[in-house]
């Protein structure tokens, strides 16, 4: 038996931005990026 490949993801994929990409799409500087994914 084969299962048939499903149409929809289950869960959105993970994505890795580059500090760059977030600096544009938020305006944050390099420091305040840096200093909140240190904090998790």
């Amino acid at each position: 038996m084969t299962r048939k490949p499903r149409k929809k993801r289950t869960r959105p994929t993970t994505r890795l931005l580059r500090v760059s990409e977030v600096q544009a799409l938020t305006g944050l500087a390099r420091s305040t990026i840096y200093a909140w994914s240190a904090q998790g």
